[in-house]
């Protein structure tokens, strides 16, 4: 709800977290562009937010760099 609402995103959080209602909060995230996990991978948690610092980074240094364009983040599982 936190990433919805700083990408300017009116999601309504769900009044009773029931399966259906998440369903539906994820069908509204996913129509927004934000793909939500309900539970995290746990065994590969430190690998993915590792790979969430190299993706800022990247998006950072192509930002600084007027020369370098990037068309786009490709995640490992596709």
């Amino acid at each position: 709800m936190w990433v919805a609402g700083q990408q300017g995103c009116e999601v309504t959080p769900p009044e009773i977290p029931s399966e259906t209602q998440l369903c539906q909060l994820e069908r509204r995230l996913r129509a927004h562009g934000i793909h939500w996990l309900r539970q995290p991978r746990w065994g590969q948690l430190k690998h993915d937010l590792a790979l969430v610092d190299v993706r800022l980074a990247v998006e950072r240094s192509v930002k600084e760099l007027s020369a370098l364009t990037a068309e786009g983040w490709m995640a490992e599982n596709g």
